[in-house]
């Protein structure tokens, strides 16, 4: 004990005598903490508390994998044949996050965005507190360019301004028209954002089958198990495969 006072106490000296060694030092240190209070902050949100939307023992993960990608975002071809050939699945959402410019208001910000297909808060079963959420063709070539804010992103941002909807905000040099204010304790577990826009304005969205477009969140339909719904994609993916170069397995 004596040895280990005495080292203590040596320490102590040389950090006091040696400030930048001792910032350079707790900095070390954080990043060694810092990780491993990350990654149990994100398992105990996604793997341990209830998802906050209704019914949320119906909502899953879907993911493609090849021979040799055993999980990959979806291409939005793929997205589009599972909605349309799935008799068990109610709801197929895509979703992209990507920092976005706002720029044209008082001063510059770096904001969170994420890119969502105009079902997204249809699939998770979420309204608006104020204003209105995407509707149906949203997501589509041609459409408006609208935009969805957080709560906080309202309140910090904005102050709150009611009037902030149907203004246009500049975002990535394209204006978007803002229709909704999302309820505060509005919580995605898989990426939180500043603004919700369409998905098509995702600069890496793409139409093509061999380039994956985004992450997709799923809703079973009532008394559907996650049994029933993966040999029903296994079908899916077969027929898809027997016509596709690039063969992809839900």
């Amino acid at each position: 004990m004596e040895t280990l006072l005495y080292d203590l106490r040596y320490a102590l000296r040389i950090l006091r005598a040696r400030p930048g060694f001792t910032a350079v030092a707790v900095l070390t240190l954080a990043l060694g903490i810092g990780p491993n209070a990350a990654i149990f902050s994100v398992v105990n949100a996604v793997l341990l508390r209830p998802l906050p939307f209704a019914q949320p023992e119906q909502l899953v993960v879907a993911l493609t994998k090849t021979s040799k990608i055993p999980r990959d975002w979806v291409t939005y071809p793929d997205l589009r044949d599972w909605r349309e050939q799935s008799q068990l699945v109610s709801e197929f959402a895509g979703f992209a996050g990507q920092s976005v410019n706002l720029t044209g208001a008082q001063e510059p910000d770096r904001l969170i965005g994420s890119f969502v297909s105009d079902n997204f808060f249809k699939t998770l079963k979420v309204d608006v507190a104020l204003g209105r959420g995407f509707i149906p063709g949203e997501d589509q070539p041609g459409a408006q360019r609208v935009v969805i804010v957080s709560h906080a992103t309202w309140r910090d941002r904005f102050g709150a301004d009611p009037n902030l909807l149907g203004r246009s905000l500049i975002l990535n040099g394209q204006p978007y028209t803002v229709i909704g204010v999302l309820p505060e304790a509005f919580h995605f577990q898989w990426g939180d954002a500043d603004v919700w826009m369409p998905i098509r304005g995702y600069p890496n969205f793409s139409d093509d089958r061999r380039k994956n477009a985004a992450a997709v969140i799923a809703r079973l339909k009532p008394g559907v198990t996650v049994k029933q719904a993966q040999a029903e994609m296994d079908t899916i993916a077969a027929r898809l495969a027997a016509s596709e170069v690039h063969p992809r397995r839900a």
